[in-house]
């Protein structure tokens, strides 16, 4: 309890009880509070009161947590976790179960080390140093990824930045995404509204398809790279740069532009790139 004096914060914290209860294998917490009819702090310097419960639990046990208006800190899970966060906070080491499902909705979630997981957020703030195999449901959210693998993402209204990224399938619009590294494959069959760039792209890289629209993409290319590909844009600009090009001039909208051709040494190179994006820029340079 917090308070101008001993007493009053004495006070305040005996308005905060505990109850423990269990049943069969299920464990329940539920904390109460005595709320007077008058308006209370719980945060900032004028706060009366605080909560912390710390639980020391077995690393191999199914975990379902439901959590608001507080900060939720776990070490790491072996078996597999639920976790619902609203207007708090969720901060985990590692998340190695074979299903894990995490909902966030005006917090924060900090993640370590996770695989097999399916995230919902929304109006949220969203980091992780290595996901694999992860689902995300995204929106209004500022998201930051350091590695990324197997990871598909339908994003709306998002700020998105990773550093390095193996697999990604995106839905995307009115985002703005950032990568600072791509090894493998970047796919996304829808991608509206949205501003890409890609700093840089592996040379072991497989696929960059995007069928998008009203987008601003950059993605440079090493002239070295060995690929095919094809550009399409309707009412906007392209920049590219290939060593064999054909122009496809049979359409009658002038301003459509498309371009296909190959560049580097491999005359049929495995690597490609399709990138379809009408009102929108393309700048591979």
């Amino acid at each position: 309890g917090y308070g101008s004096s001993k007493e009053k914060a004495i006070k305040n914290a005996q308005r905060v009880t505990t109850d423990w209860s269990s049943n069969n294998n299920t464990v329940n917490l539920t904390v109460s509070l005595d709320i007077p009819d008058k308006k209370i702090e719980v945060s900032g310097d004028d706060k009366e009161f605080e909560i912390e419960v710390t639980l020391r639990v077995p690393r191999k046990i199914y975990m379902n947590i439901h959590n608001e208006f507080g900060n939720v800190v776990m070490q790491n899970t072996a078996l597999n976790f639920t976790g619902d966060i609203s207007f708090g906070s969720l901060k985990m080491n590692q998340l190695f179960g074979e299903v894990n499902k995490i909902k966030v909705k005006y917090g924060t979630l900090r993640l370590g080390q996770a695989q097999h997981l399916t995230l919902n957020a929304s109006f949220s703030e969203i980091k992780a140093d290595q996901l694999g195999k992860t689902d995300i449901d995204s929106k209004y959210n500022t998201v930051k990824f350091h590695d990324a693998t197997d990871v598909k993402l339908s994003s709306s209204y998002d700020n998105v930045s990773m550093e390095n990224v193996s697999d990604i399938n995106l839905n995307c619009q009115y985002s703005t995404i950032c990568i600072n590294q791509l090894q493998t494959s970047f796919l996304a069959n829808q991608f509206t509204f949205n501003d890409l760039t890609i700093k840089s792209v592996s040379p072991q890289f497989k696929e960059i398809t995007i069928n998008g629209s009203f987008s601003d993409i950059k993605i440079p290319i090493d002239n070295k790279y060995s690929y095919k590909a094809h550009y399409k844009t309707s009412y906007g600009n392209l920049k590219y740069k290939l060593d064999t090009v054909t122009e496809d001039k049979s359409a009658d909208d002038l301003d459509k532009i498309d371009i296909s051709g190959y560049n580097g040494n491999n005359p049929s190179p495995d690597a490609k790139i399709e990138i379809d994006n009408k009102y929108g820029n393309i700048n591979m340079k």
